[in-house]
């Protein structure tokens, strides 16, 4: 696709903005999308009907752009699109795998702060929650150290 064009030769109108980045938003390439600058400095993202011809903006879209840059802009959204989809689904796998790591240390913390935990005569226990993986493990080894300890005070007070 061939996008070279003379820009010296673009004729502006009295009223004509400044368009930057005008992408078709749709396959039929019917609509288009572009970045407006406004004359107060700003922009604006704007988009518009490519039939709407009596448009100010949709003038000067093709007036500054001819249909192969649009194609150009457009497809190159497209793959900047797919990219920051990619990059923010790994972001969002590493921010949930962070938080579990962080529910784990706090239930690990939690586990080993209980007097039946760090008095437990078994330190095999305390070792098993240092290691554990997921909070349903830690808690799994505390139930067993109150299940332990329970019984130990059962059998104490059933030897008095």
């Amino acid at each position: 696709m061939n996008t070279k064009r003379d820009y010296t030769q673009i004729e502006f109108s009295d009223d004509s903005v400044m368009v930057y980045q005008p992408r078709f938003t749709n396959p039929e390439r019917t609509k288009v999308k572009a970045l407006i600058a406004l004359p107060n400095g700003q922009f604006k993202e704007i988009e518009k009907d490519c039939a709407d011809r009596s448009s100010i903006i949709v003038r000067d879209i093709f007036l500054q752009y001819n249909e192969a840059e649009i194609v150009e802009f457009t497809a190159r959204e497209q793959a900047m699109v797919a990219k920051k989809g990619a990059a923010d689904a790994r972001a969002m796998e590493r921010q949930m795998r962070e938080q579990q790591q962080a529910i784990v240390f706090q239930a690990k913390v939690n586990a080993l702060e209980l007097p039946e935990v760090k008095n437990f005569p078994d330190k095999n226990i305390a070792r098993r929650i240092r290691k554990a993986k997921n909070p349903i493990e830690v808690a799994a080894l505390v139930a067993l150290v109150f299940q332990q300890s329970y019984q130990n005070e059962s059998q104490a007070h059933a030897d008095l």
